[in-house]
């Protein structure tokens, strides 16, 4: 997937809308060291037929403006079976920080916990009752720097994200 191997990848998977936190995340990536290991983010969008872009290319710019476009590797559209099992797999920890939930509960929540990846999220409506104490990070929504440490957290201590990962799977 064109990911530099030793690279701590942060998971987002979903639209591009600002209500689901991805504008968060990229100012999280910004704010953190570009030491070893390098915190990269895979961002997974899916195009829908007929849908403006406007959205992702206002993402896509504000990668260029932070500085990250190097660290942010956007996909568009839908991934074949293998390549999203692929995707997944090359990620170290998933960061869904939600400004709102519009709906639902979003099952990229569930997803993440199901497959035991480490999992940050923030506290609004039922997400923390979805991720309890010791199953994920439970952060303020729109809070970059709390991301960024809460990331930063998991890219030092391969036992956390390994405790997390295990109880959100349970």
């Amino acid at each position: 997937m064109g990911l530099p191997p030793g690279d701590f990848i942060v998971g987002y998977f979903g639209p591009p809308a600002m209500l689901r936190g991805l504008p968060t995340i990229l100012r999280a990536i910004a704010l953190l060291p570009q030491t070893k290991p390098v915190t990269r983010t895979l961002v997974l969008c899916r195009d829908r037929d007929g849908q403006p872009r406007t959205e992702q290319n206002r993402v896509e710019d504000g990668m260029v403006r932070l500085g990250i476009d190097h660290r942010t590797h956007f996909f568009r559209g839908f991934l074949s079976r293998d390549d999203l099992r692929q995707a997944i797999a090359a990620c170290d920890a998933v960061a869904l920080p939600f400004e709102i939930v519009p709906s639902d509960v979003p099952l990229s929540i569930l997803e993440t916990m199901a497959l035991g990846l480490p999992l940050v999220t923030t506290d609004v409506a039922c997400l923390p009752e979805l991720v309890p104490g010791g199953t994920g990070m439970v952060i303020p929504p729109g809070e970059p720097a709390l991301l960024a440490s809460a990331l930063h957290a998991l890219t030092r201590d391969a036992a956390l994200r390994e405790q997390l990962g295990a109880a959100a799977r349970r």
